[in-house]
């Protein structure tokens, strides 16, 4: 048995004394009972009620730093760490303990690690918690072995033994320098929010993660709802916060056009304006043959002269020129109405990203980590969207 197990041995045995000191007070009996049989003492008339007390509050609990309940606890000196935990259930964690130790002396890390953890449902000693994170190092969990760390040191030094606590506190400054602090955050309510493969909580709501330094996968998803996904490069030490949105489809609709509005129906006003030229020029033209009809009446049927002759030469150059002004403004109409059909909106959807940014929730984000190796040293940087 190692020394650690002996020590948890011993101090497991110093329960008893404590769990024999702990009894309970024996009933007492009442003060002058009455005598069998005799009436009862008279009450006095016009008694007022008495006005209660005030009610106090409850002292507060004392606690570890654990959070374990130290009242009433006779080791809350010596040996907080055992305040509420039965001889049986110190046993019990003590036999898995022991299991743990052997299977990790016999390099079967994974098994060893379940024991441990079968231990501190009984016991959440410190020691078991140390060797917990010793066995997890084997596995590269370096979450779990901060975790278990920060447990196994909160009680100080007493009991691990000074190297043991040293080793551990060193350790957990080391780990610490390879993880990164996450602040989740959704606001949609029944929203699923997972980080890589696990789900972390159903919004609306927030959680707090430690995860290893590195490429992490945050995502949201929800029935009606475009999902979104954040893929981002955590640096070590760095703590950040990270707002997952859920959209409609609505709020990722856009619209475009060919041209801008204004462009066709210019197309077609120009047409409308050219063909009213040529009705007023139509105009001009069936006046002037007119003209041209009322002199050659006042002469009697007369041979026109030069003027008369200009006349109608001048309404058939208006006629023609009226044409012409409708085939050019009905064409330049019809074109511009044909570009209006062809520039009418047409839907398409942007990416979340895309829409993100668009409402200034999300931003490129630069990360720099440190290059480390044999014989390198430098900087990585890499960009994310």
């Amino acid at each position: 048995m190692s020394r650690l197990a002996r020590w948890i041995a011993g101090a497991s045995g110093s329960v008893v004394v404590v769990a024999l000191s702990l009894g309970v007070a024996a009933a007492q009996p009442a003060a002058n009972p009455p005598t069998k049989g005799a009436p009862p003492p008279p009450t006095p008339k016009n008694n007022k009620p008495k006005p209660k007390a005030p009610e106090q509050p409850a002292p507060p609990k004392e606690t570890g730093p654990d959070g374990s309940d130290l009242s009433n606890c006779p080791d809350k000196d010596t040996r907080p760490w055992a305040c509420g935990v039965t001889k049986s259930n110190q046993d019990k964690a003590l036999a898995l303990f022991t299991e743990g130790n052997s299977l990790v002396n016999s390099t079967l890390f994974a098994n060893a690690v379940e024991k441990y953890r079968e231990a501190l449902k009984y016991w959440k000693h410190p020691a078991i918690y140390y060797n917990l994170a010793l066995a997890l190092i084997f596995l590269k969990d370096p979450v779990g072995v901060y975790r278990a760390l920060e447990k196994a040191v909160v009680y100080g030094p007493k009991p691990l033994g000074k190297d043991n606590f040293d080793h551990a506190n060193k350790y957990r400054q080391l780990i610490q320098s390879q993880l990164a602090w996450l602040d989740i955050k959704c606001d949609m309510p029944g929203a699923k929010v997972r980080l890589d493969t696990n789900e972390l909580f159903v919004g609306p709501g927030h959680k707090k993660v430690l995860v290893k330094a590195g490429r992490h996968t945050l995502s949201a998803r929800k029935k009606g709802y475009i999902g979104d996904e954040v893929r981002r490069i955590f640096a070590p030490a760095e703590k950040a916060t990270v707002t997952m949105h859920l959209f409609t489809e609505a709020d990722l609709t856009r619209e475009r056009r060919n041209w801008t509005v204004w462009k066709p129906w210019a197309f077609v006003g120009g047409g409308v304006v050219v063909a009213g030229i040529g009705a007023v020029v139509h105009a001009l033209a069936k006046n002037g043959f007119k003209d041209f009809d009322k002199a050659i009446t006042s002469c009697g049927g007369c041979q026109p002269d030069q003027k008369v002759r200009d006349m109608r030469t001048s309404a058939e150059t208006k006629q023609s020129l009226a044409i012409t002004s409708y085939i050019v403004g009905g064409a330049a109409a019809v074109t511009g109405f044909l570009l209006v059909y062809l520039n009418r909106a047409q839907p398409y959807r942007v990416s979340v990203e895309e829409h993100k940014k668009s409402l200034g929730l999300q931003a490129g984000r630069l990360n720099i980590l440190p290059v480390l190796g044999r014989h390198t040293a430098g900087l990585g940087a890499s960009f994310d969207f």
